[in-house]
C-alpha cells in the first residue's frame, strides 16, 4: 500500500516475486484530507492511513489484493484516550501500533501533541 498525498487515496499493488503490479486504488477522504502514512497491522488484515490536511485515520481492510476501506469506523481518533504533548514536533503523520496489533498512539506532522489511546 501506498498513500498518495496529494489526492488522498492509496495504491494498492501485489508483489509476486520481484514483480510488483498495480491491483487498484482507494480513496481514503480525498484531496481535502490529504494522504500521510500507512501502518499495517500485524496480522495484515488492516491498515491505517494517517491524512495529513484533516488529522484523521481512516481504517482500511485487507483481504489479499483487495483493500476496502472500513465504514463508520473511519476515525480511530474517535476512541478513548487523551492528547499528549511531546519536546518535538513529529516530522511525519504515523500511527505507532503495539505487538499485538493494537494502536497505542496516532502523531501528526508538524504537531507536537500525539493522540494516546485508552490502555
Amino acid at each position: 500500500l501506498v498513500s498518495n498525498l496529494v489526492d488522498g487515496t492509496v495504491s494498492v499493488f501485489t508483489i509476486h516475486g520481484k514483480t510488483v503490479t498495480p491491483a487498484g486504488m482507494v480513496e481514503v477522504g480525498g484531496e481535502k484530507a490529504g494522504g500521510g502514512m500507512v501502518a499495517i497491522t500485524p496480522d495484515g488484515k488492516t491498515a491505517l492511513v494517517s491524512r495529513s490536511n484533516d488529522n484523521k485515520v481512516s481504517v482500511l481492510s485487507i483481504d489479499g489484493s483487495k483493500v476496502t476501506a472500513q465504514k463508520g469506523k473511519e476515525q480511530i481518533a474517535e476512541a478513548e484516550g487523551r492528547w499528549e504533548e511531546r519536546a518535538l514536533k513529529s516530522d511525519y503523520n504515523s500511527v505507532l501500533i503495539e505487538a499485538d496489533g493494537q494502536v497505542k498512539e496516532v502523531r501528526f506532522a508538524g504537531e507536537k501533541r500525539v493522540f494516546v489511546l485508552s490502555e
